[in-house]
């Protein structure tokens, strides 16, 4: 039935996979006029789709409210929200008409399932209109089903205008991105802007559903009316025929229109799906809404997951899977047959990769009409145990790979009992890893991990590795029962090696109660176990107190490196868990907090290690690493110069340059030639007070040079600049500038100051 919701929202059931894309939306103020405008929201669709007709009504009351300007993506931009009340959706098919939010049946069931209805469209959503009219980007809560976030892209692409008054505009709706033409009249005195949007096949860029445009004719005709810059009324109607291909095996479509027969007088196997729909949004009244007003829920409010992405719709997996389903029943035939077609060729990766995605789509969606492939894969691996031909050993290497992303409990525990039976170290090895790569671990073949590394001792170190990296994907209740275990083992162990593959494990799981156990070994004169506690901290960057112990840690040389990649590990692993403006603001923090520390270590083992070319590659990668950081120009500036970054660093190369900082009085030939004839290097060093949009930066920078190639003669040129500067919401100015010029050779000596 949702479905049936989607396919109105869009016009069509076109649909399509919506990628999360990072927030580029910068917060300037709230906005100066706070308004709830209230709309009434109608939509029709009639389908017909293999001679059937399908009728859909769908009526709501959206409150659009202004929460805030700003800057997106460079453009400025308003935030608007949008709540849903009165959500009716009515829906009929031959011999079949029912409806959701009202209807027949007595009062009371009709306001259940209003009241139900209504649950569906309680989270908000929000969306940016750019300065243009354009709406590239909107949120909405991770959670929220698909079907009704298209819903709301599509009310929301209502707004949708093009206020530059240009007669073409590349825009994107749920259904497409296209070229939209557009024919505008504007009354300045009355303050109405009206527009009509047209757009065709032949303007359509890419549809949302990723299908051959030649498949799809589209018909678009909106009206859109601005009074005053509120929407005051959109409507439209559009028509889309789409040409959906079942060729019989071997068979080619020949041509791109809709014809209902293939080139060799076969039955057609082309099929139409027709729709016809129309839309409108009216405006019933605008208000300022009341200081502190309850405005509902809001995706953005904190612990809570949010999703950006464009106004394309999100893809209706489960009919999208099912259908893939029925093609790989149709291409592959039975299980037994595609696995001797493996076994005699291992290395048929289409043929491996279509029976991996058949297991995890039989698991999915559980189909009672057949056996499923699962059963088949693994009475086959068991028949493989024990054989030792190099295509009996390859056909199981692909098989524990199928078991392990297909991710039920059968199949762990059917991976985990070749484990039992193996005997050969490497394919233990490859076993193991696949066990590791299980997404969803059961809790059943964590315990039994967990028997078996306390009665085996021979490939404990890997499993080991393996149970804890599982563990980390488990409850927090299970990761703590984990770690107390692993503790024990830890305790009782005197074995170095054996403590290195423990401090290991604890770093994988990277819970609060792990960072305890690992930071007392950061002091151990086994450097190993030193090393391996260090690394432990990667998912504890976050913390102050691991910060401090990893600073500590930067004293001494040997440990440089692993701190170092405990930096760039625990950076991306923070990216890859908390929403992006978390993690710029995590990232900003570590780097305040550890980077000069690092780099001046880095500096220090360099100037120690008579041009050591570990320590000089590690050098290198901190360069890098500093140019990507968040760090302020100023003080990467301090911190290259520092590390001798050079092509990073502003050196004596700069000191030739026609508007080079370095020198306020030579002429720029009197500074080549000071190139020329000094042995000069340039330094900066800068500090920043404060935070990210209020800051104070504190500069110095110096020239010292000595006259080289001329014999007895002593001369030196010293250039010196130290400026302040204040940084307020994305303004900077400078308050403070003071050089200084010192030279001095055979002929003369000159000494200049100049302040501003």
């Amino acid at each position: 039935m949702l479905h049936q919701v989607a396919r109105i929202s869009v016009f069509v059931a076109l649909v399509l996979v919506g990628r999360c894309r990072s927030e580029g939306y910068y917060h300037v103020d709230e906005c100066s006029n706070k308004t709830a405008c209230v709309y009434s929201y109608s939509s029709e669709q009639e389908s017909e789709e293999g001679g059937l007709n399908f009728n859909t009504s769908f009526t709501t009351t959206v409150t659009v409210n202004c929460e805030s300007v700003g800057l997106l993506n460079g453009e400025e931009a308003t935030e608007y929200c949008m709540l849903f009340q009165d959500t009716v959706l009515h829906y009929s098919k031959p011999e079949n008409e029912a409806s959701f939010g009202s209807g027949s049946g007595d009062e009371d069931r009709s306001k259940d399932s209003l009241q139900n209805f209504n649950r569906l469209f309680e989270e908000k959503f929000c969306f940016y209109q750019t300065e243009s009219g354009k709406i590239p980007e909107v949120y909405h809560s991770e959670t929220e089903m698909a079907d009704i976030t298209n819903i709301k892209k599509s009310i929301a692409a209502a707004f949708q205008a093009n206020f530059k008054g240009t007669e073409e505009a590349v825009e994107e709706d749920p259904q497409s991105l296209h070229l939209s033409h557009y024919n505008i009249s504007n009354n300045t005195d009355e303050g109405t802007l009206l527009m009509h949007r047209k757009i065709t096949s032949e303007d359509v860029l890419k549809y949302s559903l990723d299908s051959d445009k030649e498949k799809v004719e589209l018909l678009k005709d909106e009206d859109v009316e601005y009074r005053y810059g509120v929407l005051h009324h959109s409507s439209g109607n559009s028509t889309v025929v789409i040409a959906v291909s079942h060729h019989e095996s071997g068979q080619e479509e020949t041509s791109s229109d809709f014809s209902d027969s293939t080139y060799d007088g076969s039955k057609s196997l082309i099929n139409k799906i027709k729709a016809q729909a129309s839309y409108t949004l009216t405006l019933y009244s605008c208000s300022v809404i009341p200081p502190n007003a309850h405005r509902g829920k809001r995706s953005s409010s904190p612990g809570q997951n949010i999703a950006y992405s464009s106004l394309k719709a999100h893809v209706n997996e489960t009919f999208e899977e099912l259908h893939q389903l029925q093609e790989l029943y149709g291409s592959l035939g039975s299980t037994s047959q595609v696995l001797k077609k493996l076994h005699s060729n291992t290395n048929d990766s289409d043929t491996a990769n279509k029976l991996t995605l058949l297991l995890s789509l039989e698991r999915k969606y559980n189909p009672k009409y057949r056996t499923p492939a699962l059963i088949d894969v693994i009475k086959f691996l068991e028949n493989l145990q024990g054989k030792d031909e190099v295509s009996d050993l390859q056909m199981r290497l692909l098989l524990y790979n199928a078991l392990s992303s297909e991710g039920s409990l059968q199949a762990q525990m059917a991976l985990f009992s070749s484990l039992l039976w193996c005997s050969d170290d490497l394919e233990s090895r490859n076993i193991i890893l696949d066990i590791a790569l299980i997404s969803e671990p059961h809790p059943l073949l964590v315990k039994a991990i967990e028997r078996r590394i306390e009665s085996v001792r021979k490939e404990s170190d890997p499993l080991v590795l393996a149970y804890s990296t599982l563990g980390s994907k488990l409850s927090p209740e299970a990761k703590r029962s984990i770690v107390q275990f692993l503790k024990q083992k830890l305790l009782q162990e005197t074995d170095g090696i054996e403590k290195v593959h423990l401090l290991h494990a604890f770093g994988n799981i990277g819970c609060n109660d792990s960072l305890a156990i690992t930071l007392p070994y950061m002091d151990s004169d086994d450097l190993n176990v030193k090393m391996a506690a260090t690394f432990a901290l990667r998912k504890h960057i976050s913390s102050p107190i691991a910060r401090k112990k990893l600073k500590v840690a930067l004293e001494d040389n040997e440990m440089i490196e692993t701190v170092f990649e405990v930096l760039i590990v625990g950076t991306e692993y923070i990216s890859s868990t908390v929403p992006r403006r978390i993690y710029i603001e995590k990232k900003r923090e570590i780097e305040e907090d550890m980077v000069e520390t690092l780099v001046f270590a880095v500096s220090s083992a360099t100037a120690v290690s008579n041009s050591s070319s570990a320590v000089e590659d590690l050098q290198s990668r901190v360069c890098a690493y500093l140019k990507s950081s968040l760090l302020s120009s100023m003080e990467k500036e301090s911190l290259y110069a520092q590390l001798e970054c050079h092509n990073l660093a502003k050196r004596g190369t700069d000191w030739d340059q026609r508007k080079s900082d370095y020198n306020i009085v030579s002429s720029l030939s009197d500074r080549q030639s000071d190139v020329e004839k000094y042995n000069h290097k340039a330094y900066i060093w800068g500090k920043k007070f404060g935070v990210s949009d209020l800051n104070l930066k504190v500069g110095a920078g110096a020239f010292v040079g000595f006259a080289r190639n001329v014999p007895f003669e002593f001369g030196f040129k010293i250039f010196a600049r130290a400026i302040g500067a204040i940084h307020v919401l994305g303004n900077s100015a400078t308050f403070f500038d003071a050089k200084l010029l010192a030279k001095r050779s055979s002929d003369e000596m000159k000494f200049v100051v100049y302040v501003s």
